[in-house]
């Protein structure tokens, strides 16, 4: 019985989803196993509470999937028909970038465990961030809250992948509705990203950002990074700069870091710093072909720039073969810019013609990815589809940032191509408008008291 209870304090904690209740976690499941060695559910707890950390807490994948495993394979051992085991297979395999044995996994997870809703949770988990199949997340994750109706976290999961997916206004729905714990700090990180990616609304995305970080101000790093891209998004500089550094000082020795802040430095104009931590990023890392356009940018001389456009060529699959499907469109995206600011006009319009090609169809997914859509015409030669993008998105009250040097790369690059049309200028001056107003709002809610308290921890940096 004491075992029992250990378990679902333990379980408990972990449920509350912060780096705070996690670390709580890990007592009660280890003295829980401690009362009762055979307990399959309390090793399969207190793996799931180590590969949670890797999310809520930025610890190393590779030092949490190594601790979890043998836990794992203890619960197998013990009761090979055991859901909640399957279930962290399942993300052990998907963390260690496994996917095949993940999903086999999860499916075991979900066949023997049909009325299990952390199963389905952790499933449609992979399919929105790791298999990259938010429609089908949608409908794992409706099932989880079928299975468990009074599981918030199953209803925040579910509104996530419906963002994923484009479809934000049910996302939003879910995420507003009263029932839902209003300190859930998985809540406020959903809604910020929505605000964010979905609505293009940088104020309320602040305004959750600090509502999460209030909640667990020692969690999850990269809402400091996001803090930074709403305020570089609302022209504020100053606090985008003060937020990027809070996020690099909180970071772990990985590759991540090290390339937003060459970035940081890209956006400075400091190049030497931004090779200095362009070249502690390892060759082998994912974030290395980004570093190839990093140097593309930066390269003063031809002969450098010609190097790292070919080095770029040779790290993404499929760049070179248009009778392969785009994976990443961002990477051809970026492909085609490095083309063009290489004067291969007739490359570049033709690679941006398959992006074109692999846009979404949906009105609002084209909405939300409005800086691609007008960038790829834009690139293909296409002026008047480019505006016609533009213009239906400043009529749906949409507003991006055109008219600072710190902005994206395509961003930089549409304003290059079109800054001589009328109407493009006339869209980007009601942009302006609109971002002014927001960052208007936030001084505003600041000065009212509508934004959570700043965490002292992170007073010194801001």
């Amino acid at each position: 019985l004491a075992a029992l209870e250990a378990y679902f304090r333990g379980k408990q904690e972990l449920e509350k989803y912060t780096s705070i209740a996690l670390v709580a976690a890990i007592p009660y499941f280890e003295r829980s196993i401690e009362l009762d060695p055979d307990f399959a559910q309390a090793y399969a707890g207190l793996a799931r509470t180590l590969l949670h950390q890797v999310w809520f807490s930025s610890f190393p994948v590779e030092q949490q999937t190594a601790l979890a495993e043998p836990l794992i394979s203890r619960a197998m051992e013990l009761n090979d028909q055991l859901p909640e085991a399957w279930t962290e297979l399942g993300s052990l395999h998907s963390q260690r970038g496994e996917p095949e044995a993940a999903e086999s996994a999860f499916k075991r997870a979900i066949e023997l465990g049909p009325n299990t809703a952390n199963a389905f949770k952790a499933y449609g988990s992979f399919l929105q961030w790791s298999d990259n199949d938010p429609a089908n997340a949608v409908e794992v994750l409706r099932q989880a809250t079928l299975v468990d109706p009074q599981d918030p976290g199953a209803k925040i999961m579910l509104a996530s992948a419906l963002a994923s997916n484009f479809q934000r206004d049910e996302a939003l729905a879910i995420l507003l509705d009263p029932k839902l714990s209003a300190e859930k700090f998985t809540r406020f990180d959903t809604l910020a990203n929505l605000h964010q990616s979905s609505f293009h609304r940088y104020d309320l995305a602040i305004q959750a950002l600090r509502s999460a970080l209030a909640i667990d101000p020692k969690g999850k790093s990269e809402l400091l990074r996001r803090m930074g891209e709403c305020y570089q998004a609302l022209g504020d500089h100053k606090q985008a700069h003060c937020w990027r550094q809070r996020y690099f000082s909180q970071q772990n020795q990985n590759d991540e870091p090290k390339f937003w802040e060459a970035w940081e430095h890209l956006l400075n104009e400091d190049a030497a710093a931004a090779h200095a931590a362009i070249a502690t990023i390892n060759s082998e890392s994912h974030f290395y072909p980004s570093t190839r356009y990093l140097v593309f940018r930066l390269a003063e001389d031809p002969a450098t720039r010609q190097t790292a456009f070919e080095q770029y060529e040779k790290v993404i699959p499929g760049l070179l073969d248009s009778t392969q499907s785009i994976g990443n469109r961002v990477n051809f995206l970026i492909h085609a810019e490095m083309l063009w600011r290489l004067g291969q006009m007739e490359k570049a319009q033709s690679q941006a013609q398959r992006v074109i090609a692999s846009l979404p169809e949906q009105p609002q997914a084209r909405w939300q990815l409005i800086d691609q859509v007008v960038a790829a015409y834009a690139l293909a030669g296409e002026t008047p589809q480019a505006l016609q993008a533009l213009r239906t998105y400043v009529v749906e009250d949409g507003a991006i940032d055109y008219r600072s040097r710190r902005i994206s790369p395509w961003q930089s690059m549409t304003h290059e191509i079109l800054r001589t049309e009328p109407e493009f200028l006339e869209l980007v001056s009601i942009m302006n408008e609109r971002l002014d107003e927001q960052r208007a709002n936030v001084k505003r809610m600041e000065s009212n008291g509508e934004l959570a308290p700043i965490p002292e921890l992170m007073e010194d940096a801001l």
